[in-house]
């Protein structure tokens, strides 16, 4: 006797595909949420602990820290990783847009070379005021709490320049750590009609420079103030 095969159609076959299809979907996108719920938590986390060390320092200290680096070094920050956003697809963001005052040569506002020294170079991160000059930084740090001392904006829109990395490479949302202890989330946005072919911001409101000349080179100092400060004229 012949037995009868039930087998699905080719209209039913596509229709189970199509479900899976957006299952799948919709599993990636919750997925992809999380992570960065995740990583926005621990980004956050980090910053906090990057201000109780830094407030730490200049407790005891009476001064600044050469750089990020140099608060693991002293203990006062006890993990390195706090340096690092899990969003940081180089690795070491910070490091190339805002480098350790180790490497750093200037002309300070006397017109004499000088060269920063005692930095401690590892990777992070985070944007921070600290290889400043004195004169910028003494102006932020006049804000008292509410100054900003270190800032992420791997959460926000763009991605890396590694040719011409710079802070202007991100936009929109910003965490900034503050002198109270407190992490805020801002959005920043950039008017590309402010800006110079060297992409230092001209805008009061985006940064405030300082020049000066010696051994016939001129250097201009400029400051993200914006992802520092509320103030557009702190």
């Amino acid at each position: 006797m012949k037995q009868n095969r039930k087998a699905f159609t080719l209209v039913e076959l596509l229709t189970v595909i199509a479900i899976i299809g957006v299952l799948a979907s919709l599993m990636m996108t919750a997925v992809t949420s999380a992570n960065k719920a995740s990583h926005r938590a621990r980004c956050m986390s980090n910053l906090r602990q990057i201000s109780l060390a830094l407030n730490m320092y200049v407790d005891d200290c009476e001064k600044r820290s050469p750089d990020l680096g140099h608060l693991t070094s002293s203990r006062y920050l006890g993990n390195r990783q706090a340096l690092l956003c899990p969003s940081d697809k180089t690795s070491g963001w910070g490091n190339l847009v805002n480098p350790s005052p180790l490497t750093t040569t200037y002309f300070n506002t006397d017109g004499l070379q000088t060269t920063n020294t005692g930095g401690v170079q590892v990777p992070f991160s985070y944007l921070n005021p600290l290889p400043w000059e004195n004169w910028a930084w003494d102006r932020l740090a006049k804000l008292g709490s509410r100054a900003g001392i270190a800032v992420c904006q791997l959460h926000g829109l763009g991605k890396p320049n590694l040719e011409n990395p710079s802070y202007l490479n991100y936009q929109g949302v910003i965490l900034r750590a503050q002198r109270d202890g407190a992490v805020v989330q801002k959005e920043v946005y950039w008017d590309k009609s402010t800006f110079v072919d060297t992409g230092v911001s001209t805008a009061a409101s985006d940064s405030v420079t300082s020049s000066a000349t010696g051994n016939g080179t001129t250097v201009v100092f400029a400051y993200p103030w914006r992802l520092f400060s509320d103030d557009l004229n702190p």
